[in-house]
């Protein structure tokens, strides 16, 4: 039905993917933060920017405040005022 070979190679690659999964698992796995450690918090900035033209007027202006620090972070469409909404964040200074 199915030659040795098939079967062994079979059996070593399922071998092989579990150890991957025991692995991954065992490298993968978080530390509890034990009581007392202090834990830094990132404060936020946040910039919002509107512009009616995503593709000109409001990428130029994102690829500038990019180079300052700030992300892009959600876009929005007013559709009262047909245009664009960007919300930007970055860590605090």
């Amino acid at each position: 039905m199915y030659s040795r070979r098939t079967v062994l190679v079979s059996v070593f690659l399922l071998i092989i993917g579990i150890a991957c999964v025991v692995l991954s698992g065992r490298f993968l796995a978080l530390q509890p933060v034990q009581a007392g450690q202090n834990i830094k918090q990132v404060k936020w900035e946040n910039y919002v920017l509107t512009g009616g033209d995503p593709a000109g007027d409001i990428q130029r202006r994102t690829n500038i405040l990019g180079e300052e620090g700030w992300e892009v972070s959600s876009v929005v469409y007013d559709q009262l005022n047909h245009s664009y909404v960007v919300f930007l964040k970055r860590p605090k200074r």
